[in-house]
């Protein structure tokens, strides 16, 4: 296997969950470790401008890129010690909480049925079902300024879809979680009753970005929009969804504008009537 791959005038709706994106200059896959280092210092020699991506099942991306790189890293192993289960960011969190479920490790019941990669899942610090990603993740492996760095649980600043990555320069490049073994028959059960709820509670095999808006302690964005009536309203393109009100939907061939005017529409309406201005969930890049 190469240390990466370029791909060059890439089309990124075929990354995009909700299937929205121009094409991009440059497209890195990166492999391993190798692949990263070497990347980055060809993007340092010719001053590129670049974003890391994941499973891109957040990110809104723009119609047209002003800037030349996306890096999206496929390293996918998963590997155990005694102590610990370790796991390459660019695994699918599926994959990686079905492993944890089928081994009856805590933490991954409510994890399964979100879509998106590790790395990703830990920079916004995913969670439900009561379960967050950061529950039982003991450190990170992280590349920043050519160096390879340990960042522990404790460094990482987690919150509600929030953590330290959010804001900082260094690449996540591998996760290390404890081993908690829990009751297997009891964890799969969980699994399989979380998997249900959602399936029956929001919708699928639809183009969209999940949740549009962060919840608070005390405000259900998607309860708020009901009570406004605006699920199932449609215009331009875009639709919110008649299952769950805080989910967008591409309905045909969407441009980001569109997507970008619902959701200005849609943050003033609730502003409007609540006094209060919700915070999104997503990623819009504007390149």
């Amino acid at each position: 296997m190469n240390d990466y791959e370029l791909l060059e005038n890439y089309d990124v709706k075929k990354l995009s969950a909700v299937k929205i994106g121009g094409t991009i200059k440059y497209l890195y896959l990166i492999n391993n470790i190798n692949g990263l280092k070497k990347v980055l210092k060809i993007i340092k020699e010719n001053n590129y401008d670049y974003y890391i991506i994941g499973g891109c099942t957040k990110i809104l991306f723009p119609d047209v890129f002003m800037r030349e790189c996306l890096i999206k890293l496929n390293n996918s192993y998963i590997k155990e010690t005694k102590t610990h289960v370790i796991v390459g960011v660019g695994q699918s969190l599926k994959k990686f909480s079905s492993y944890m479920i089928a081994r009856g490790y805590l933490g991954f019941s409510g994890l399964i049925s979100i879509p998106g990669d590790v790395g990703g899942a830990i920079v916004n610090n995913a969670g439900a079902f009561g379960d967050e990603i950061s529950d039982y993740l003991d450190f990170v492996k992280v590349y920043e300024n050519g160096k390879i760095k340990t960042l522990y649980k404790s460094d990482l600043e987690f919150s509600y879809r929030c953590s330290y990555f959010k804001r900082s320069s260094c690449i996540i490049f591998e996760a290390h979680f404890k081993k908690i073994k829990g009751n297997k028959e009891e964890i799969i059960k969980k699994a399989k009753e979380n998997v249900n709820k959602r399936f029956k509670t929001q919708p699928h095999n639809i183009l969209t970005l999940g949740s549009t808006f962060k919840n608070t302690p005390t405000t259900k964005i998607a309860q708020v929009l009901d009570e406004l009536g605006l699920r199932g309203y449609e215009g331009n393109l875009v639709k919110i969804s008649n299952v769950h009100a805080n989910f967008l939907q591409n309905v045909a061939n969407c441009p980001q504008k569109n997507f970008l005017n619902i959701l200005v529409i849609l943050r003033s309406v609730v502003y409007n009537n609540l006094k209060y201005l919700p915070e999104l969930e997503i990623v819009v890049l504007r390149w």
